[in-house]
């Protein structure tokens, strides 16, 4: 019995751990987003924002955030978000200095594209209140934390 057990377990494991990443365009991924669901996705586009965590020196430390579309709140943007290690990677690879060498600039990327609310007013009420969905918006966002999953072309 105990010679069947390990190969079984090997193949479950190596089973349950791929992920089949699908092309997708933004729009496909914001619209499953607005539906609540995540999407495991590879998708390009053009940078047309950018953010960071640091207001006091974004381009030293913190995450950066590219945006799809100018406005990150905009419920059609895909917002990537790259961890600080990436960052420093990105730097190093693509000679970048500042967040703003992305700004115009098409990306590749691949990962878990996930849905996340947040409120438009200082003072948000509870989520499941009835008729308080009009304060909320929906952000869709993609963590990258390897350099192989993003590719600036």
């Amino acid at each position: 019995m105990f010679k069947y057990f390990v190969p079984i377990v090997i193949i479950l494991l190596t089973g349950c751990s791929t992920i089949d990443y699908k092309d997708k365009s933004v729009k496909q991924i914001t619209e499953r987003s607005a539906k609540k669901i995540h999407s495991w996705a590879i998708t390009e586009f053009k940078v047309k924002s950018t953010g960071t965590y640091d207001p006091v020196d974004p381009n030293e430390t913190g995450i950066w955030i590219l945006s799809s579309e100018s406005s990150y709140r905009s419920s059609k943007s895909l917002n990537i978000h790259l961890a600080t290690q990436i960052v420093a990677q990105i730097k190093e690879k693509y000679g970048f200095s500042k967040i703003e060498d992305f700004q115009g600039r098409t990306i590749r990327v691949k990962g878990l594209a996930t849905p996340k609310f947040y409120c438009k007013i200082d003072t948000c009420p509870r989520a499941s209140s009835q008729n308080n969905g009009h304060n909320l918006y929906i952000q869709t966002q993609m963590f990258i934390e390897n350099l192989n999953n993003i590719t600036i072309l």
